[in-house]
């Protein structure tokens, strides 16, 4: 019998509470008024909505128990919910109006008054039990406001295994024996552990049970899918009164990944929101793998995402709280998202707001996409471009292809670095191209920030990568087909085809401060190679013909590959670097990723 493996997604579910809208006379003196038939409702945190639920109203003609000690004195007494108040058979009279009320009421009433196992256990599960159990002042109304005396534990099975599933069994190791009508206060039993039994149904992947609030219950959780049975204990440290529990389950077997669109709503929804522990039966877990100290993130499919609610598919954040950028491994697998359109989110603007000095970014590839920001969206100041606003870490073999980056802000706050592949970078970029991209940057502020081919602001490293068909339209500032900016910039064996750039410009960067361009290669013309130049350099590089060939008759394919299979070790740079083909009629030359 094999394990079971369990994503913890323990979402604990609070309640809200409503009141009643009473307009009534007031009581006699001697008399009192027992008001009020509203219960506290589930918030549930890891719903799609993540709000609340409505509160449960108790129907007129509803009965409870009630018992009293203090200023009002009763045992045992049924009362009936009905013109907005809870009526006795005889009027209630204080015994003494100047004593406080202890006040505990019980919802349902049963026929024997006894709330004891066979009433609460009469179809086969526990009973959902309302109750009040308050203090009131002396002399005034009393106004109930019920809560759910029990816990409630919720189980989510994923769409693919619930196709395969027959049956799910929890096995509880306490039953409630008797609840204390004076107190609220449960018995529990070990002696007879109480199971229920879900049949699975095509259209259920929540199941739901009702179970008493305890410390330290451990629970044996069984799943029969059409090949086997698998089992497995679950121990939850404590199980509150009026808290629901989510758990999400998924089988060993399982490969984790980012399977479908609804699988990548779903991992937006839980990294963007870290107190969200389950998304339509989703957690995180089901779409990472920790090995080694790493966790890494899969994509498993190209996704299309045509017809997608934008607010959906925002810049992904780091799920962890006030830590906007990205700390893991995310691997595409040399999969495809198409048809994307991002909105930023957190400071960024991209598939990731940013990347943390930990994290890498690999095996990517975008088509047909969109990043769209206004002043309406939430600041981009850290960064936009299509694959992460900021980068602190690797991003290698990706590529963005038939994009664009429409950028209309006016306020000095959003002003952002801008690139194809990373707003700003100061870490690692290899392997990765961009083509066919339009940036189009509004903006009313004459000091904005650079935008680039690649990257608007480079302070890092960027090898073996190229940038073709790019339009860049940023009138306000510097625009150069690598970077808009490079300071302290690397750049080893690239190249830049067909770059289109306003008029504060450079070829390879628009303003360059304390940076290197070697093995560069780009078409002849007039426009300058550093629009503008503070103790820079532009070394080994060279121009090439409309056949893609340089002044030395050499191949730019050629000379890309030269450089990986002797310039690049000689220089100890270590990095997996891809090889080059020949492009056709439209490329001098494209990565074998």
């Amino acid at each position: 019998m094999k394990a079971l493996a369990f994503i913890i997604g323990l979402s604990a579910s609070l309640l809200t509470s409503c009141t009643d809208n009473l307009n009534d006379t007031l009581p006699a003196p001697e008399h009192t008024l027992l008001t009020g038939h509203t219960c506290e409702a589930m918030h549930t945190v890891s719903s799609t909505a993540s709000a609340s639920a409505s509160p449960t109203l108790l129907a007129a003609g509803s009965h409870i128990l009630v018992h009293a000690t203090g200023g009002l004195q009763l045992t045992d007494e049924v009362l009936t919910y009905q013109s907005y108040r809870w009526e006795p058979e005889q009027p209630l009279r204080w015994t003494d109006p100047t004593a406080n009320t202890q006040l505990t009421a019980l919802y349902p009433v049963y026929p024997n008054l006894k709330y004891e196992a066979e009433n609460l256990y009469a179809n086969q599960t526990l009973a959902d039990v309302l109750y009040v159990h308050e203090t009131y002042p002396a002399g005034s109304s009393m106004h109930l406001q019920f809560k759910h005396l029990f816990s409630r534990i919720h189980f989510h099975v994923s769409a693919a295994l619930q196709k395969r599933l027959q049956k799910l069994e929890l096995t509880c190791p306490y039953t409630v024996t008797r609840i204390d009508p004076r107190t609220a206060q449960c018995d529990l039993s070990r002696t007879h552990p109480q199971t229920i039994t879900w049949l699975s149904s095509s259209d259920q992947v929540q199941y739901s049970t009702l179970v008493p609030p305890c410390e330290n219950a451990t629970f044996t959780l069984r799943l029969t899918t059409d090949e086997q049975t698998y089992q497995t204990s679950l121990t939850i440290p404590q199980l509150e009164s009026g808290y629901a529990y989510t758990y999400a389950i998924k089988t060993p077997e399982t490969t984790p990944g980012i399977a479908t669109v609804e699988d990548w709503i779903a991992f937006n929804k839980l990294m963007s929101n870290p107190w969200m522990k389950v998304y339509q039966g989703k957690t995180l877990d089901d779409f990472r793998k920790t090995e080694g100290g790493v966790t890494t993130y899969y994509l498993l499919h190209d996704l299309d995402f045509t017809g997608i609610d934008p607010e959906l598919t925002k810049t992904i954040p780091s799920d962890i709280n006030d830590q906007y950028f990205f700390p893991y491994v995310f691997d595409g697998q040399g999969h495809t998202l198409s048809h994307l359109t991002l909105k930023p989110h957190r400071g960024g603007s991209g598939i990731l707001t940013g990347i943390d000095y930990k994290g890498c970014l690999k095996n990517l590839h975008l088509k047909d996409c969109s990043v769209i920001v206004s002043d309406q969206d939430d600041s981009s100041s850290e960064g936009i471009g299509l694959l992460a606003g900021t980068n602190y870490g690797v991003i290698h073999n990706c590529s963005v292809d038939n994009c664009q980056i429409l950028v209309d802000i006016t306020t000095k706050e959003h002003k952002a670095y801008t690139g194809s592949l990373v707003g700003k970078s100061s870490g690692k970029i290899y392997n990765c191209s961009a083509h066919r991209i339009r940036i189009n940057y509004k903006s009313h502020n004459d000091n904005d920030h650079p935008c680039g081919g690649l990257v608007g602001q480079l302070q890092g490293n960027l090898y073996n990568c190229y940038a073709a068909r790019i339009n860049l339209n940023n009138p306000q500032n510097d625009t150069g087909g690598i970077c808009g900016k490079g300071n302290g910039a690397k750049v080893e064996n690239c190249y830049i085809y067909q770059i289109t750039l306003s008029k504060k410009k450079g070829f390879l960067a628009g303003n360059a401060i304390n940076s290197t361009f070697k093995y560069v290669y780009y078409e002849a013309g007039s426009i300058p190679l550093l629009g503008k130049n503070t103790q820079s350099k532009v070394k080994y590089s060279s121009t090439y013909q409309p056949n893609f060939i340089n002044p030395n008759s050499m191949a730019i394919c050629d000379l890309l590959n030269l450089w990986i299979e002797q310039i690049a070790p000689a220089e100890h740079l270590t990095d997996p670097f891809s090889q080059w083909k020949r492009g056709d009629s439209q490329l001098p030359a494209e990565l074998t990723h």
